[in-house]
């Protein structure tokens, strides 16, 4: 009986409480509940992947010689190797990866980037880039034409300043001006043009002279009609160069000078040397240079550089000797007229096929990193350095006519066997990150100290019923007598394996070889056994973004697909985590990554803190079967920059903002740039703007509008260039003379526009009497609009019209609300973020769910309040 009185005052506790705990719902009645942003929780571990395990018969690790493939460790013939170079007759002292030593050496190079203390004259000397072509009349070409006598050194001749002052020999730190052409009078004969023959302007921002500010603008060279030798480096040159009337040049170099497009050649019937790298060359035509011998128009990917050429006609140069054109997008290349090739480098392109077989003097061809499906190298007995790394569809590979060759690089294709027998002089073989069977050196090991042959993928085979699998099919020259220690199999006679079984593995160590030393070095072969169709795996493509995140709708935009061997394209199955596009039932295989970059970013290269290289578009992948998740990585980073021109201030104080996504960014945290004193005078900094102003105002002066200085530039859809402004200071507070005695104000809209449509800072200017101003009413901005989804537009700080209020600068800010109707949330929810609430679900602070719930509840316990009551009453009269 007392339990029965304890559950009814029980039941009449929990009606108390239920109504005690409604009442803030009922409170809440009417007022919007804020939204939670929710947090995505990223998870950077990858599982083990096992065909990542490195098996090897070696001790000594030894780093790869090609940057473009690497291996993460290196089973090696220990030996002093640690970096490959390409032809020791050609250099690329404008690249800081160049991979070639000259063999002739005329003079010193003053300002080369690359640490050597000579130049070689040889077409490869130097990559440097092209620029568009002068838009003039022939009137204007004809005035300036070479045979007019004498020519005075100044500024109507020589517009550029850096030029003049070089020809005058007063650019001091610049390179050196060895005839100091007109410092005696100021005026250039027409013997003395006559008997320029080269001119050079090479440049550093590490070992010096510092490329000038103000950049190189060579109007005037058309004044040296006898100029053989044109070569500039690391400075951009501010207008377009018109070599027209130098149609004596043999040797134009010109890298690292901010040319876009393309570059006029076609008046110099005698070049022999063209170096265009590291710039913009989207177009070039050669077909009137039929003494080229060497070309560079290299564009490396670490510069950010957007131009690419996509087509090439080299049918006009029968003398080339060497190319360089790594890192543009060739889908094709025509050699057929080149037959006096000694160097090829065409790494990173879309080539999907290239004969050579016309090329009997080749030496060095350097092609990874491209679609090729094949490679013919039987007609090249020249070739001393092969490296075709990074071509997935090759599977085989024929290096028997190749005497003279060195160096081999075949890493990531999907070669099943590799013999390189013939090849007694062979120095250097990279064969990792194959499926290989087998592979084969010279007996005695020839001249090779260093071998790399980690990381061999597993092949997948279908077993007959049997349990048999012949290898002879893959690898017809297998040899048997050079497999031991079979496991996953009962025997193998000849090339055929007996008693496998079902996702068995088989594997078995192939003797290479025999070293000079008597070692027999040994490859580890891992071939996986099914009986079935291929397995399938699941892979994840994870997106990392350069301080930021990356979004699902970023994902959406990229269109991630796998492409396999065959064409065959895989989309990602769902986006998860919103930086996570996963592929599902993928069949095991070697794979392509295709992504489209989103507007306002690019590809930034790297590892993870896991050291997984971030893969670009294009990049091969593998996928392994089974129960494990092949995660690869990628990363973006903003495409744009902001540069602060320093406007004839110190050089070593410009900065630049890089990886910069499109929106607002201040200026207020830019290193301030100093200036020289001018006339004895200090020279203070007054602002940037976005304008170049040559004049440095005095307090005098007039024409100066302080509205136009700059607190924010928007980036939209290109780089954003300031300016420094400068003023003299004659007290040397460090204040120009012409803000003494002014407030700036700056007004800025947040969430919205000016009356106007724009967005940009607005400055006022106040001038002070005894340090006291005053704000007119009419200075201040009016008529704002909110953007789409904002409402309530407010001043952080009302603007003080009061006389005399004002006394130094400030920044007031108009801010719009978000919208109340608007969830500050996504609207989509992710797996990691709880799921939005149904409409029909009861909803705390709805009156009418909180009365329907209330009444349920009351009923029940009122019934069993009266059945307990019943019973007591009963139990009493018994």
């Amino acid at each position: 009986m007392y339990k029965r009185k304890r559950l009814a005052f029980l039941c009449l506790g929990m009606v108390f409480a239920f109504l005690v705990n409604s009442v803030p719902g009922y409170a809440a009645e009417g007022i919007d509940s804020l939204p939670v942003a929710g947090t995505v929780s990223i998870d950077n571990s990858v599982p083990a992947d096992p065909s990542s395990i490195s098996e090897a018969a070696f001790d000594t690790d030894l780093p790869d010689s090609r940057s473009s493939a690497p291996e993460s460790e290196s089973t090696s013939v220990p030996a002093d190797i640690s970096n490959e170079t390409k032809p020791d007759d050609v250099i690329d002292p404008a690249s800081s990866t160049s991979r070639v030593e000259a063999e002739t050496v005329t003079e010193p190079i003053e300002g080369s980037e690359t640490g050597t203390d000579s130049e070689t004259l040889l077409p490869a000397e130097i990559e440097l880039k092209k620029i568009a072509p002068v838009d003039e009349s022939p009137s204007e070409t004809a005035a300036r034409s070479a045979d007019v006598g004498d020519i005075p050194i100044d500024e109507q001749h020589f517009p550029g300043k850096v030029f003049r002052e070089w020809l005058l020999g007063k650019r001091e730190g610049d390179p050196a001006n060895p005839n100091v052409f007109g410092s005696d009078d100021g005026v250039l004969t027409e013997s003395e043009r006559a008997a320029v023959k080269e001119l050079r302007f090479h440049y550093s921002t590490q070992s010096g002279p510092l490329p000038p500010a103000e950049g190189l603008d060579l109007t005037g060279i058309e004044y040296f009609p006898n100029l053989t030798m044109l070569s500039v480096q690391n400075v951009e040159i501010t207008k377009d160069l018109d070599v027209s009337q130098n149609t004596k040049l043999k040797t134009l170099s010109l890298a690292l000078t901010g040319i876009k497009g393309t570059v006029d050649v076609s008046s110099l019937p005698d070049l022999e040397v063209l170096i265009l790298s590291r710039n913009e060359i989207t177009s070039l035509d050669v077909s009137h240079n039929p003494k080229l011998k060497n070309l560079g128009v290299s564009m490396l990917e670490k510069d950010g550089l957007t131009g690419k050429l996509t087509e090439l006609d080299l049918s006009n140069n029968p003398a080339l000797t060497y190319i360089d054109i790594d890192g543009n997008k060739l889908s094709s290349l025509d050699l057929s007229n080149n037959k006096e090739l000694t160097t090829i480098d065409v790494d990173n392109n879309e080539l999907q096929a290239l004969d050579v077989s016309m090329l009997p003097k080749l030496e060095y061809l350097y092609a990874e990193s491209n679609a090729l499906r094949k490679i013919d190298v039987t007609k090249n007995p020249a070739l001393i350095r092969l490296y075709v790394s990074g071509n997935a569809g090759i599977t085989s590979m024929d290096m028997s006519n190749n005497p003279n060759l060195k160096e081999l690089g075949v890493q990531q294709t999907t070669l099943f066997f590799l013999d390189v027998k013939n090849n007694p002089n062979l120095e250097i073989l990279h064969v990792g990150n194959n499926p290989l069977l087998g592979f084969e050196i010279p007996d005695g090991g020839g001249s090779l100290p260093i071998l790399y042959y980690n990381f061999l993928r597993a092949i997948t085979v279908k077993a007959t019923p049997e349990g048999t699998f012949d290898l002879g099919q893959l690898v017809p020259e297998l040899d048997s007598s050079r497999i031991s220690d079979l496991k996953g199999a009962d025997r193998i006679e000849g090339t055929t394996l007996y008693g496998l079984k079902d996702g068995v593995d088989v594997t078995y160590y192939y003797r290479i070889g025999t070293m000079a030393d008597g070692r027999k070095p040994n490859m580890l072969a891992r071939i996986h056994i099914v009986q079935d169709p291929l397995p399938v795996g699941e892979a994840e493509l994870n997106v990392h973004v350069l301080n930021s995140t990356a979004t699902p709708e970023m994902l959406k935009q990229m269109n991630p697909i796998l492409i396999a061997a065959d064409g065959t394209q895989y989309q990602p199955n769902e986006i998860a985590n919103g930086f996570r596009a996963r592929f599902q039932d993928i069949p095991e295989g070697d794979y392509t990554v295709k992504f489209t970059y989103p507007s306002g970013y690019r590809f930034k290269a790297g590892t993870t803190v896991s050291n997984y290289p971030y893969l670009d578009t294009g990049s091969t992948v593998h996928v392994t079967a089974g129960n494990v998740m092949n995660n690869f990585y990628t990363r973006l980073s903003g495409a744009y920059s902001i540069f602060y021109d320093v406007n004839g201030g110190d050089a070593n104080t410009s900065t630049t903002q890089t990886d910069l996504i499109p929106g607002q960014y201040s200026l207020n945290n830019a290193q301030k740039p100093t200036h020289s004193d001018q006339a004895g005078q200090a020279v203070a900094f007054i602002g940037w703007t976005s304008q170049k102003d040559l004049t440095v105002y005095s307090k005098s002066s007039s024409g100066l509008d302080l509205s136009r200085l700059l607190n924010s530039v928007q980036v939209i859809d290109k780089d954003v260039t300031v300016y420094a402004l400068w003023g003299l200071d004659e007290n040397g507070n460090g204040v120009a003379d012409v803000l003494e005695n002014k407030a700036l104000l700056v007004f800025r809209v947040v969430n919205g526009t000016w009356a106007d449509g724009s967005h940009g800072d607005k400055t006022v200017v106040v001038l002070l009497e005894d340090g006291k101003g005053t704000l007119s009413n009419a200075d201040v901005p009016t008529g704002m609009k909110p953007n789409q989804n904002y409402t309530n537009g407010h001043w952080d700080q009302t603007p003080d019209t009061t006389v005399g209020s004002i006394s130094g600068n400030h920044t007031y800010t108009y801010l719009y609300d978000i919208a109340a109707s608007v969830p500050s949330t996504p609207q989509n929810p992710s797996p990691s973020k709880p799921a939005a609430v149904s409409a029909s679900t009861p909803q705390t602070g709805d009156p009418f769910n909180i009365v329907l719930l209330l009444g349920l509840l009351l009923a029940s316990c009122t019934g069993l309040l009266l059945t307990i009551v019943i019973r007591l009453r009963k139990n009493k009269y018994n």
